[in-house]
């Protein structure tokens, strides 16, 4: 339980910026009205969807959906945050693959449609449909990738290895 606590403490360091001992009660009352995004997270999501682990990246995914749209009574401007980190990740794993999100997405005004969206669950909606696409393009691109290598052996085999050598 010490362990659990002073690693949750970890991840909330920053959420109380004047003090500079955290307390589990300090944690208590600042645990269910700002948004959950730890960087260990992120960095985790954006490891998940550049791979194109699915599975994956769809289960932190709604996990940390879960926490802040379900479990959490984020104000407006903790859900604004929010909205803000999920799409600054999206850009950043758009620019780990080296494509622009237009390139990527049907809808390219990422930001107005989460904040536009009317509730939590069409956010949600809204926001795994954006990864699935995210993931869908990448592992578009590693099999067309696949293919062309895979062409480009079997030519050079077929140009070089056909010649008898006796």
């Amino acid at each position: 339980k010490s362990y659990s606590d002073a690693f949750k403490l970890l991840e909330y360091r920053y959420a109380i910026p004047e003090k500079t001992v955290i307390t589990v009660e300090d944690l208590e009352s600042i645990k269910d009205v700002r948004f959950y995004y730890p960087l260990e997270k992120e960095r985790d999501l954006i490891s998940f969807v550049v791979q194109g682990n699915s599975q994956k990246a769809k289960s932190l995914l709604n996990e940390l959906l879960d926490e802040n749209l379900k479990k959490r009574f984020l104000n407006k401007d903790d859900s604004r945050q929010f909205v803000f980190a999920i799409v600054s990740t999206i850009n950043r794993i758009s620019n780990l693959i080296d494509n622009e999100p237009e390139i990527i997405f049907k809808d390219t005004n990422l930001v107005t449609t989460l904040m536009l969206s009317e509730n939590n669950q069409l956010l949600a909606e809204h926001i795994n449909q954006y990864f699935e696409q995210l993931v869908d393009h990448i592992n578009q691109n590693k099999e067309q990738i696949e293919k062309v290598k895979k062409d480009e052996m079997l030519d050079f085999i077929h140009n070089n290895y056909s010649i008898d050598l006796s």
